[in-house]
């Protein structure tokens, strides 16, 4: 029996399995944010710094093969008093583990945040960012855990890195807890056709989504994210990617939604983890902390995002 391969898809699936050999060796850890972005913008400058708390660790087994372990980075001052945090989920890019930038961790606990992510490899079906969650929750209500009622369960917030963008979007549209999530960043998110392909096998539905969520990617047409004149078929998070999730996100559900793209030309798709950190750390400290000010990036009638010279390609939706 002769099997036919399309030409297209069986590339696509090569260029994705050597996504995952170059994300899988230690080269790739993030260093430190302020290594990738300069910025003169205001909001982005500031969020860019360290916040005011000290960070602590913690790490335990997930008892799971794919997991492995739960990583939890978180400030200090939440072992001390009743104050309760809120937490961010974090979905890994395709053979990203959470160990492999430690960086965008650490950062967002020292803004205020308890966050949460693993060594899962394959994130995209949303599974591992779930089981993320209830770990945090069953934490939540034991009195010997150091986080007992310290999880602020109106305040929950999810991320995803390429893959992960995948697995945020399926974790919140497809799993009975998906409701506590209360809003999403997604970098480099894979685009429908790939996450549908028979390779990463996680397909997802944006029009399900009911969360203010935002959207980044880089811009240089030979990186992963955007499109290889030459190699369309390879495009992990082209402009019309997101600009198709905006749209059926808006079908069915009218809600804040934020598009922009990197605009410095020799940033590639890994590079847009710290790229966006500064605005991931202002989107989820206006909706999961109420901070108004750090809404200014992308709020009122001139947003700091679409006068910064760093994003290009930004679209604007306010629900």
């Amino acid at each position: 029996m002769r099997i036919c391969i399309n030409r297209n898809v069986l590339l696509s699936g090569i260029f994705i399995l050597c996504c995952i050999l170059f994300c899988g060796c230690s080269s790739v850890n993030l260093p430190e944010i302020k290594y990738h972005v300069k910025t003169e913008a205001p909001i982005e400058k500031q969020f860019l710094e360290s916040g005011p708390y000290r960070i602590n660790y913690f790490s335990t087994s997930a008892n799971d093969f794919k997991l492995k372990n739960y990583h939890v980075w978180y400030p200090s001052e939440l072992e001390n008093g009743q104050k309760k945090y809120p937490l961010i989920v974090i979905c890994n890019g395709t053979g990203y583990r959470a160990t492999r930038f430690v960086s965008l961790f650490k950062h967002l606990a020292s803004w205020g945040f308890t966050v949460i992510g693993t060594e899962e490899e394959w994130s995209g079906k949303g599974r591992g960012a779930i089981l993320s969650l209830r770990f945090m929750l069953s934490l939540n209500k034991k009195k010997e855990s150091i986080f007992y009622q310290k999880i602020d369960l109106e305040r929950i917030g999810i991320a995803g890195h390429s893959q992960g963008g995948a697995g945020a979007i399926n974790a919140i549209t497809k799993y009975p807890e998906g409701h506590m999530f209360k809003t999403l960043f997604s970098i480099s998110g894979v685009r429908q056709e790939q996450a549908d392909s028979w390779l990463l096998r996680c397909a997802y539905d944006p029009g399900l989504l009911r969360v203010p969520v935002m959207m980044t990617a880089t811009s240089n047409p030979y990186g992963w994210d955007e499109v290889n004149p030459e190699r369309p078929h390879l495009a992990i998070c082209p402009l019309e990617s997101m600009q198709k999730n905006k749209a059926d996100i808006l079908k069915n559900f009218e809600t804040t939604i934020v598009i922009a793209r990197v605009a410095h030309k020799r940033k590639y798709h890994a590079d847009n983890l710290a790229m966006s950190t500064p605005y991931m750390t202002a989107w989820f400290s206006y909706w999961l902390k109420g901070e108004k000010q750090a809404g200014g990036f992308f709020l009122g009638s001139t947003p700091e995002l679409k006068q910064n010279p760093c994003w290009q390609d930004v679209e604007i939706h306010e629900g």
